[in-house]
């Protein structure tokens, strides 16, 4: 108890009014949140002036990193050395003290909404440093000059786009000079047309002498400025090594799948094209890869779906036709279950609970990478959101798909059966060869829409990983302008992957014999399907 109060003694006379070098030293550091891990005993050393960019995927603790550096998130454990101090135990003035010499770049900007475009600059001038009111202004709007918004003084924040605001919160954090400053994805929601100005502020800081900790998704803008790249993933630090080196040729294998799925080689001619098309920038960088990675992971999490689906589907006709009393019973109950519970509650179910109740050794088999389960696309099938969003899928799309064929199996005559079983026909090869067919041809475009609709879902499925999705949303400056033309984007794709899924399962399908009584038959079922739908 006494060495702590010492400690907290020393930490609290910790003189930072001025960094003599700058450094950054994270020892051990872990961050948890209740029985989360965020930061799993991370161990990194920033030298004085370096610049250094940190990757990752979303949700892999890059921004809690930061976070911590300058107090916003309190440690766990650990501890986290600037200029050779620790830090975790300050208070009060000593801390506020630190946090005047590290500039911050939010990701979503925090502005002060009651105060314009230089006040928000020159406020922290004028009252944590001691600025008189003349010199802070003209320190405002020199930085609102470097940025490019000079013009933009006295507006609100409310005022100001995306892009427009971030630049705002860039000119704040380098208003006191900060020896370290830490941003959180600062080119996120930025203009294109201005984002090459912000950068070359950022090139200009990295040769000034200050320490940079740069959190980013911009490959390009890492691989630019940046003296070394920290890759992260899991709480854990994968890789660091010069960006030439991390870029080129990466070590680690999550790093190798992280890099070949953010860089696709687009051929020039498309990229022509897709200018002509692109008026809000979705077609390109950043939004280009979700889009194209999540149509890819949704049409093999489709195919997989339609694979368990059928499959689940004939097992359960299989039991429903041996006749046993607890075999249509088990069959009534997985309909009636899976049938009428939502969709997303048991995605969610999957995904959550009985994920967490397999054995720890699978889970640990199916977190790791494997070359093998590489999908064309760069789709990982070994993941849990992969085999949990096919497995939902199938397993919805079979209590349905189940009372399709079933429907069309009752349009089977008796005398059919009866034939059958006078011919020596064994009850399986009466269900594989007379009645599934028939079922089949009876009930095909209730059957392929069902299959249709499975595709609708995966989307729904393949995003299960909400915090992710929301995240991205965020990025998108202009938000009703992108999320217009994302949404025409994804809709043509999915439609015309709908058509032409549609097409393919009605050629490949059984064909009813041709004449009177199949007609009939065709309107009976398109009427019973329209019914169902309703």
């Amino acid at each position: 108890m006494l060495s702590a109060l010492f400690h907290r003694s020393a930490a609290s006379a910790a003189d930072f009014t001025h960094l003599r070098q700058a450094s950054v030293e994270l020892r051990n550091v872990v961050k948890e949140y209740g029985a989360q891990t965020v930061l799993n005993g991370v161990n990194l050393a920033v030298e004085p002036g370096e610049v250094v960019a940190i990757l990752g995927p979303s949700g892999s603790g890059k921004s809690t990193l930061i976070r911590l550096i300058n107090q916003l998130e309190s440690l766990s454990d650990g501890e986290i050395f600037i200029d050779g101090k620790p830090i975790s135990q300050l208070r009060g003035a000593a801390l506020r003290q630190l946090r005047s010499r590290i500039g911050f770049v939010f990701q979503q900007f925090n502005l002060y909404s009651h105060l314009t475009a230089l006040q928000n600059i020159a406020l922290a001038l004028e009252y944590v440093h001691g600025w008189n009111k003349t010199e802070a202004d003209r320190r405002a709007l020199e930085l609102l000059e470097k940025v490019g918004l000079a013009e933009k003084a006295n507006a609100y924040a409310a005022q100001l786009s995306g892009g427009q605001q971030q630049r705002v919160a860039i000119a704040r954090a380098l208003a006191s000079s900060p020896q370290i400053i830490l941003f959180d994805e600062p080119t996120s929601a930025l203009d294109p047309e201005m984002i090459g100005e912000v950068l070359q502020v950022m090139k200009n800081l990295a040769h000034s002498g200050i320490t940079m900790i740069v959190v980013t998704h911009e490959m390009h803008f890492a691989r630019e400025i940046a003296d070394r790249v920290v890759f992260i993933d899991g709480g854990d630090i994968l890789e660091v090594a010069p960006p030439e080196d991390f870029f080129v040729q990466p070590q680690h294998p999550r790093t190798q799948r992280f890099l070949k799925k953010s860089a696709r080689p687009v051929t020039p001619g498309v990229i022509i094209i897709m200018h002509a098309m692109d008026w809000q920038g979705v077609l390109s960088g950043q939004p280009l890869q979700w889009i194209i990675s999540g149509f890819l992971t949704t049409l093999w999490v489709t195919q997989a779906g339609i694979v368990l689906a059928t499959l689940i589907a004939i097992s359960l006709l299989s039991l429903r036709l041996t006749g046993n009393r607890l075999a249509k019973t088990m069959v009534g109950v997985w309909v009636s279950v899976f049938r009428n519970t939502p969709l997303l509650v048991q995605l969610m179910f999957w995904y959550f609970a009985a994920w967490n109740w397999l054995p720890r050794d699978v889970i640990s088999f199916i977190n790791a990478d494997h070359p093998w389960s590489i999908l064309p696309g760069d789709v990982w099938w070994l993941t849990p959101e992969f085999i949990c969003s096919a497995w939902g899928l199938g397993v919805f799309t079979s209590a349905f798909l189940v009372e399709e064929i079933a429907s069309g199996l009752q349009a089977v005559s008796a005398g059919q059966r009866e034939a059958a079983v006078a011919q020596g026909f064994s009850s399986w090869a009466i269900f594989r060869h007379i009645l599934l067919p028939q079922g089949l041809a009876n009930a095909w475009q209730p059957i392929v829409g069902q299959y249709l609709n499975l595709m609708k879902l995966s989307s729904l499925a393949s995003g299960i990983g909400f915090a992710e999705l929301t995240y991205q949303v965020r990025q998108i400056e202009s938000y009703n302008a992108h999320a217009l033309e994302a949404f025409a984007v994804g809709t043509a794709l999915y439609l015309f992957t709908g058509i032409v899924l549609g097409m393919l399962l009605t050629r490949l399908g059984p064909r009813p014999a041709a004449g009177k009584s199949s007609k009939v038959r065709m309107r009976i079922f398109s009427v019973r399907s329209i019914l169902h739908d309703r």
